[in-house]
């Protein structure tokens, strides 16, 4: 009886280690899955040529782990600038993105590309000699109340 109770105890010990190893490593089999986003700040902006004056790197929480959802970038080009988000994670799946602009004192606001997007939202205004205020969001597909987002209130990059 005790040598019985004893195996019982093992294979317990056991399932519940397979149990906890699996569980371990769900998260990052998740990861694995989706693909590289094939676009880049530069091409989601419409081109090359464009100089990098900010980013910002949108994260949440997977699984107790620290994930990259998104990255915002600000770019600059000919008077013209352009915020771009790229997505990270689930890149190739139609997820909610958005990319928004508003430039100081040309009266039309926070202008933004936003909708189901599968690799990037970006949005363009020119700005000469103004300044600008930027931010971004994005929402992977089945974390519901999850939404990586950011907004720069204060008005930047002037010129």
């Amino acid at each position: 009886m005790k040598t019985l109770l004893r195996r019982s105890m093992v294979r317990l010990g056991l399932v519940g280690l397979v149990t906890a190893l699996a569980l371990t490593l769900a998260p990052n089999a998740a990861v694995a899955a989706y693909p590289t986003n094939p676009y880049n700040a530069q091409s989601a902006c419409g081109g090359t040529g464009w100089t990098q004056l900010a980013t910002k790197q949108l994260t949440f929480y997977y699984y107790g782990v620290v994930r990259n959802a998104a990255k915002i970038y600000v770019m600059y080009r000919a008077g013209y600038n352009c915020v771009a988000t790229i997505v990270q994670w689930e890149a190739g799946t139609a997820s909610p993105v958005v990319a928004e602009i508003d430039v100081e004192g040309d009266g039309k606001g926070w202008i933004q590309d936003s909708g189901e997007f599968k690799y990037y939202a970006a949005v363009k205004a020119y700005a000469a000699g103004k300044c600008i205020r930027w931010g971004g969001a994005h929402s992977p597909e089945y974390l519901v109340q999850s939404q990586s987002e950011f907004r720069q209130e204060v008005f930047t990059f002037c010129g």
